[in-house]
C-alpha cells in the first residue's frame, strides 16, 4: 500500500515546532546580532548534509586523474546550483559550512593528486584555493541578500549587482 496524505499531514504550533518542507526548515530563527526571535526559513540540516555528501563524493580518490580546472568547475557548478535554490532566509551559516567543507575536500583532493603529506595548509591555503584555483567563485553580499557570483573572487566588479530600491 502507498502512503496516504492523511499519514503525512500533521498540525503544528508554529513557534514551538519547526516544519521541514522542500529542503527548508520553517520555524524560529534567532537574529545574529541583537535580541529577537522571528519565524523564517533556512536550509534544513538534511539539505546541508546532502550537498556536503555530494561534494565528498565528487572529490573522492576515483577522480584523481581529473584536471584541477575540471574539478573546480564541477564543484563550483554544484555549489552555485545549491545556492541558487537555497537563497531565502537565514542562509549565511549554511553557506559557511558548505564553503568550509568544499575547501577542506578540495585541499584533500589536491594533496592526494600531487602526493603531498606535509604542509597541506601552506601549499594549498584557503586563499590560494579561492583565488588561484577559483573555488566557489565567491558569494557577494548585498544588504542582507547573498547572491552567488560566477566570477572569480579577485574580480568583484564583474559580479551581478542587485538594483536597490
Amino acid at each position: 500500500m502507498g502512503v496516504s496524505s492523511y499519514d503525512k499531514t500533521r498540525c503544528l504550533r508554529c513557534p514551538d515546532e519547526a516544519l521541514e518542507f522542500l529542503g527548508y526548515r520553517i520555524g524560529c530563527n534567532y537574529r545574529p546580532k541583537g535580541k529577537g526571535i522571528y519565524i523564517g526559513t533556512r536550509p534544513s540540516r538534511a539539505s546541508i548534509q546532502n550537498i556536503c555528501r555530494k561534494i565528498s563524493d565528487q572529490t573522492a580518490a576515483k577522480y584523481g586523474l581529473m584536471t584541477s580546472q575540471d574539478m573546480v568547475r564541477r564543484l563550483n557548478r554544484m555549489i552555485s546550483g545549491w545556492a541558487n535554490y537555497y537563497h531565502l532566509g537565514q542562509v549565511s551559516p549554511a553557506y559557511a559550512v558548505i564553503d568550509a567543507h568544499a575547501t577542506k575536500r578540495l585541499r584533500q583532493w589536491f594533496c592526494r593528486k600531487h602526493k603531498v603529506r606535509n604542509g597541506k595548509y601552506v601549499r594549498y591555503s584557503n586563499q590560494q584555493l579561492w583565488e588561484d584555483h577559483n573555488l566557489r567563485a565567491g558569494f557577494k553580499s548585498y544588504s542582507n541578500v547573498t547572491i552567488p557570483c560566477e566570477t572569480p573572487r579577485h574580480e568583484p566588479d564583474a559580479c551581478y549587482e542587485r538594483p536597490r530600491g
